[in-house]
């Protein structure tokens, strides 16, 4: 083989590796917590989430887009069986939010109403400013349900999964422009 192609498959294989890792739930070294509030920042995402006084998490989610924006809990690098928090800024400048849960099949998500479930997420506020849309809102620790739900535990690893849609996607269907996952940790 000669050198040149050498080089582009050990490039292919080393990109492929990268990959793998970020999507496998690697644990991500920019995690800042401080003073309570814990952060996360990975290419246009942002995350922040932070444990209030009656054990509800407040977790703020924003991305470089004017669509929607995503954060899913329980699962690595697939969206089956992860518990998901959707939400966008209507043309109307009112905050849509929506609890979804991860099934197989099309679509990849499903309301948790729809599925017979009792939403727990809370909506804060959210926003669209500069290009970038902000949306913050609470889940309980524990929330009174588990079915389509997720029970957060101090101090363990929780696999999250991020995701924004493209430019104008005001809808909880569209696909993702961006994605990823990783793992947070909620402080004792």
């Amino acid at each position: 083989m000669d050198k040149q192609l050498t080089l582009i498959l050990r490039g292919v294989l080393l990109g492929s590796l990268m990959v793998t890792a970020v999507f496998a739930g690697a644990k991500v070294p920019n995690e800042v917590c401080k003073e309570g509030v814990c952060s996360l920042h990975l290419k246009n995402m942002y995350l922040s989430y932070q444990l209030q006084a009656d054990k509800n998490i407040k977790f703020t989610l924003s991305a470089k887009t004017t669509g929607w924006v995503a954060v899913g809990f329980g699962v690595n690098n697939t969206m089956v069986d992860a518990m998901m928090v959707l939400g966008y800024v209507d043309a109307d400048g009112k905050v849509q939010l929506s609890q979804e849960y991860g099934v197989k099949g099309r679509p990849p998500h499903k309301s948790v109403i729809s599925l017979g479930g009792t939403p727990e997420v809370k909506l804060i506020s959210g926003k669209v400013e500069k290009g970038q849309t902000t949306i913050s809102f609470t889940l309980p620790m524990t929330p009174s349900s588990a079915k389509y739900n997720y029970t957060f535990t101090q101090g363990e690893d929780i696999p999250i999964i991020l995701a924004y849609g493209k430019n104008g996607a005001k809808n909880f269907t569209s696909y993702h422009q961006y994605r990823t996952s990783a793992e947070i940790k909620l402080p004792k």
